[in-house]
């Protein structure tokens, strides 16, 4: 197995706290992609109660949120090349608390609609319950990541942050 690559759960550089953020990433990605989906589920549903500038962009952000989600998904559970080398962010720590964070913003603008959905009942009550979750505990995860690295959890991640060579001058003279 290369460095950096396989099972995160058979990782002996991380801690049981960092198995857990893993776990709880896991949740939330999977909560996201619900919700990503719900967003292209409402707007090829209910085609014609959407503009086209708003069905259009309704697809648009579900598609990217269910590919982004399902990424973090993958990255939680098993390091890959491919991920590490497109969705790198998700292969740190911090580049993960960013993820979160950013995911429940983004996300904020449709918790109307997911509330109204939940109200209804059928599957896509259930579909929005988990997505209106999946929204708050991207909060929670991203929070709960940054404690991790303000209390020092993250000192394997820190060695990816910084080169160990100084930089190059460009244009300095020697003396």
């Amino acid at each position: 197995m290369e460095p950096d690559r396989g099972c995160r759960c058979r990782d002996p550089k991380l801690s049981s706290w960092g198995r857990c953020l893993h776990c709880l990433g896991m949740v939330v990605c999977a909560c996201l992609f619900l919700l990503g989906f719900l967003m292209c589920r409402l707007a090829v549903e209910y085609k014609d109660q959407y503009g086209t500038g708003q069905w259009l962009s309704s697809l648009a952000q579900g598609s990217a949120i269910m590919l982004v989600s399902l990424a973090g998904l993958a990255d939680s559970v098993y390091a890959t090349r491919c991920i590490g080398s497109n969705f790198g962010f998700l292969t740190h720590i911090s580049g993960r608390a960013v993820f979160y964070i950013m995911m429940g913003f983004y996300a904020l603008p449709v918790t109307q609609t997911l509330w109204e959905v939940r109200k209804h009942p059928g599957q896509d009550s259930f579909t929005a319950a988990f997505a209106l979750i999946g929204v708050i505990l991207a909060f929670v995860a991203g929070l709960v990541h940054c404690i991790f690295i303000c209390r020092g959890g993250a000192s394997v991640d820190r060695k990816h942050l910084g080169s160990s060579e100084p930089p190059e001058q460009v244009g300095a003279t020697q003396a």
